[in-house]
């Protein structure tokens, strides 16, 4: 099983989540939002397994500015360009380049045991 976490280096929810997964000794390969993006296909596939009302984090200052500058609604593709208003961390887990399981938030790391 291959443990994918999503984020961006720098946010506080990932830092916990990183602490959280190397005190656990549970593997994984960091996707740094600012560093690669995400391809239409994967964001898809992750949205299979998770609503995009339960990805996007409607309280942070992405979504709030995107709001601002009148995009009412956030589609995969305003998602792709603006990869910042995904909730952290955003943990994807992998069976043979299929995803078995989407976990998003730090309140759900316990789960990844």
């Amino acid at each position: 099983m291959e443990l994918i976490v999503y984020g961006i280096k720098n946010c506080n929810s990932m830092k916990k989540a990183f602490a959280f997964l190397d005190e656990n000794d549970i593997a994984y390969r960091f996707h740094d939002f600012k560093k690669e993006r995400l391809d239409l296909e994967s964001l898809k596939a992750i949205l299979e397994c998770i609503s995009l009302e339960n990805l996007i984090n409607t309280k942070g200052t992405t979504y709030k500015k995107l709001k601002e500058q009148g995009i009412k609604d956030i589609t995969p593709e305003v998602v792709l360009r603006n990869l910042s208003v995904i909730k952290r961390p955003l943990i994807v887990s992998y069976e043979n380049g299929v995803i078995q399981k989407v976990t998003i938030g730090l309140q759900h790391l316990e789960e990844l045991l």
